[in-house]
């Protein structure tokens, strides 16, 4: 969730909540040494006026931040740290409170209030306990934030390297494997034939061959499939679920709109792999023997992918008994690589099948 509008909806609480005339937060930037306005309610509501960026020391937000303390005053027309006493007489305000925004020992913003009453003991106490629980929950979200980004870089990672195997695989294994399968004709061909035993030892050595050369083309194609990288999402789905076809025995409708057109490479390479993993559990755990993709446009992109079939009994959706579509290991990096692209992954089941949906606002961009 961006934290820019959770920080906005925490000042639009407070404003509520305590009557402040208006609250605003802001954030350190530790490079520049700067605290960056993040959230303005109430009376004021814009983040990039005169007072958007603070140099820590500089006015009271600044030593608020420079010496990680708090400030309260209930007479800001008369005291000496207020910046604009005229400002203040005029708009009828009376008090001020400032936190600054700690964990640890480490200063990460400020929060500032203005008030039209004196700020009782009651909401000094309540200001505090809000401040401690926003700089918890920035720290909180700046953490999910960093664990997005490392899980990101790892699926990236994980997806060259499938890149890289899958060419060595084509381009080396596989190319050393036709070549023996041609000696192995060749030295079929030498062979004499009444030497029958030598002939038929080649001929299975040939067949071995050969099932090897498919199932690396097989393995290089789950791998990375470079259809997907030439022609697009569409052409890999409906080459992908032609292959399933022949390895399972399912048989895969297909509802692809042309409007879909092409997108940046890492959305088709999620959605691919959303596709791979769900046709992978329905292979396992669904007992259907066919399955249906719909991909379209409206206001987004909605793929869906569904077992037409068993999906779940009354009893299996009580929890009694072991669904068809298992939460295997691929669940939750189909919900990550769809987060990381900004979409949103769905799994519901019925007595008539289970469905995976992705829904991505667009957002989700054309090439």
């Amino acid at each position: 969730m961006d934290l820019r509008r959770i920080l906005q909806k925490c000042a639009e609480a407070i404003v509520k909540h305590v009557e402040a005339t208006f609250v605003r937060v802001w954030l350190l930037n530790d490079d520049q040494e700067v605290l960056e306005l993040q959230a303005s309610a109430g009376m004021y509501t814009r983040i990039n006026g005169t007072y958007s960026r603070i140099a820590l020391g500089k006015l009271e937000i600044g030593h608020i931040a420079r010496k990680k303390t708090k400030y309260v005053n209930n007479d800001i027309v008369h005291h000496s740290r207020i910046h604009d006493k005229k400002w203040a007489k005029r708009e009828g305000l009376v008090a001020f409170a400032g936190y600054s925004l700690v964990i640890g020992k480490r200063v990460i913003g400020v929060v500032g209030m203005f008030f039209k009453h004196s700020i009782t003991r009651t909401i000094l106490d309540t200001l505090g306990s809000v401040a401690d629980a926003i700089a918890q929950g920035i720290e909180r979200i700046r953490a999910e934030e960093r664990l997005r980004q490392l899980s990101g870089q790892l699926l990236r990672s994980q997806d060259e390297e499938r890149r890289s195997i899958a060419r060595d695989l084509h381009d080396s294994t596989g190319q050393d494997l036709v070549a023996l399968a041609t000696m192995l004709g060749q030295l079929s061909g030498l062979t004499p034939s009444k030497e029958r035993k030598k002939r038929l030892l080649i001929s299975e050595c040939n067949a071995l061959a050969e099932k090897c050369i498919r199932e690396v083309r097989t393995l290089s194609y789950m791998l990375h499939p470079p259809v997907l990288d030439h022609a697009g999402l569409e052409d890999a789905i409906r080459d992908y679920a032609k292959g399933f076809n022949n390895r399972t025995g399912i048989r895969v409708e297909l509802e692809l709109s042309p409007r879909v057109g092409r997108m940046e490479r890492e959305i088709e390479l999620a959605l691919f792999r959303v596709v791979q993993e769900s046709l992978t559990n329905i292979h396992r755990h669904s007992g259907s023997n066919r399955a249906k993709i719909r991909m379209y446009r409206n206001s987004g992109l909605k793929l869906e992918i569904t077992d037409i079939g068993r999906g779940l009994s009354t009893s299996e959706q009580r929890g009694k008994e072991e669904p068809g579509f298992e939460l295997g290991v691929g669940i939750p990096s189909m919900h990550e690589r769809v987060k990381l692209i900004g979409g949103r992954l769905e799994i519901e089941s019925t007595s008539h099948g289970t469905t995976v949906r992705v829904t991505i606002p667009f957002g989700g961009k054309r090439t």
